[in-house]
């Protein structure tokens, strides 16, 4: 008798194509997963939070309001926050690896980290978006004149840069490569890590491990079928529709 499908909920990243490529493809399903995409919590991440407290973002909501068991990648400082601040357990068995990018406008008198200097930067706060800016500009800046903004994550702050809310933005995958598409400046670049991060729980901990075999494919995939997934709005051939906030 076939074994059935462990159920699971992952609530996925723009900067994680792979899981978009391991779910459509299959790839989940081979590793006998029945994955479940937490689209409430993906638009949420995607959308402007600067008015919300820690605890209280979008991708805290799964562990402190709603009380569900959803699964979710983060930077590795972010990861590491959540979980000592209570939401969830850091997945020790594998990591991610994603762009990170400041843009400005292309009329804008900032050309090199140094412009920076006391301008105020939009971040998602306590994420990737935010702890990359003091991390990579204190090598250019003294810290007292490294700013940020909480404008909120993924398309939100791309969104700012372009309505000239903000003069400078922090920017993850899909939105480098809408930001690159539109023309605008790129000041500086570098990539960081990635960590999952789960409600605690045996069972979730060991399906995580599994995603992480799953998702292996798809890099490779991707790498053999260039044309067939890209980050500009995580299109592919397949109908979709997008924006600047990813796949609606």
């Amino acid at each position: 008798m076939a074994k059935s499908p462990t159920p699971v909920k992952v609530a996925p990243k723009g900067m994680g194509l792979n899981d978009f490529v391991a779910m459509q493809e299959g790839f989940f399903a081979a590793e006998g997963l029945d994955v479940l995409f937490d689209w409430k919590t993906f638009r949420g991440t995607q959308s402007s939070w600067k008015d919300i407290d820690y605890f209280h973002r979008p991708q805290d909501r799964p562990y402190t309001v709603d009380k569900e068991d959803v699964v979710q990648g983060a930077c590795l400082w972010g990861t590491i926050c959540n979980a000592s601040a209570g939401m969830g357990r850091v997945v020790t068995e594998g990591y991610g690896d994603s762009p990170w990018a400041i843009f400005v406008r292309p009329e804008s008198r900032i050309h090199k980290p140094e412009d920076l200097k006391d301008v105020p930067v939009a971040v998602g706060m306590r994420a990737g978006s935010h702890f990359n800016v003091p991390y990579r500009l204190e090598k250019y800046l003294p810290l007292e004149h490294i700013k940020t903004i909480n404008t909120g994550d993924f398309g939100a702050r791309l969104k700012a840069l372009l309505d000239g809310e903000v003069e400078a933005a922090s920017l993850l995958p899909p939105q480098i490569a809408m930001a690159e598409q539109l023309g605008l400046r790129k000041i500086i670049e570098d990539r960081f890590k990635t960590l999952w991060w789960v409600p605690a729980g045996a069972h979730l901990m060991s399906c995580v491990a599994i995603c992480t075999r799953s998702v292996a494919p798809s890099r490779r995939w991707r790498q053999t079928s260039p044309n067939t997934y890209r980050y500009g709005g995580l299109q592919s051939h397949r109908s979709s529709r997008t924006s600047i906030h990813g796949t609606l």
